[in-house]
């Protein structure tokens, strides 16, 4: 998957028609070009989208820490760059006519999302990011859209490509 330059639809399962499609943002607007192709797919399927913002768990106690962890209902609506960047995903969600809702959740983050998938019974996952195959993180953490893509049976569309 990292190879790949382009979107990726990985289909283990069929699942039409396109009703319901959750991108998995991470908060910091990396993965806005996933994003953006998802709501195209969404709007052209009338579909209803739900933006999941994973918080994972940490031990520091920095000032955004604080203020994520004390909004966790209403991130959405902070000052933080995770705030701003996933206000921006709904306002765009809204500003195609589509049904937009953000869900929140805390632990660890594949854990998080599979369980999301599987509660949500979504038709098309969307997530990527044009950093995450080439980041430090690879390194020591796992590839979070490759372990989720392994583990879910529905669609995912994987966008890893610069924005413009």
């Amino acid at each position: 998957m990292e190879k790949i330059k382009g979107p990726l639809l990985y289909v283990p399962e069929v699942r039409l028609p396109l009703k319901k499609l959750l991108i998995s943002a991470g908060g910091l607007g990396y993965e806005v070009t996933a994003e953006n192709l998802a709501l195209q797919v969404a709007a052209l399927a009338h579909a209803d989208v739900t933006v999941l913002y994973v918080i994972p768990p940490t031990d520091l106690d920095y000032p955004t820490t604080r203020d994520v962890r004390q909004h966790v209902k209403d991130i959405q609506d902070t000052d933080t760059v995770f705030g701003k960047s996933l206000k921006k995903a709904l306002v765009a969600a809204k500003d195609a006519g589509l049904t937009a809702k953000l869900i929140t959740r805390q632990g660890h983050v594949v854990e998080e999302i599979l369980t999301e998938i599987k509660e949500g019974n979504y038709d098309l996952v969307c997530m990527g990011s044009h950093f995450s195959a080439h980041a430090l993180r690879q390194l020591y953490m796992p590839n979070v859209t490759a372990e989720v893509a392994e583990t879910a049976n529905c669609p995912m569309l994987t966008v890893r490509r610069l924005p413009g």
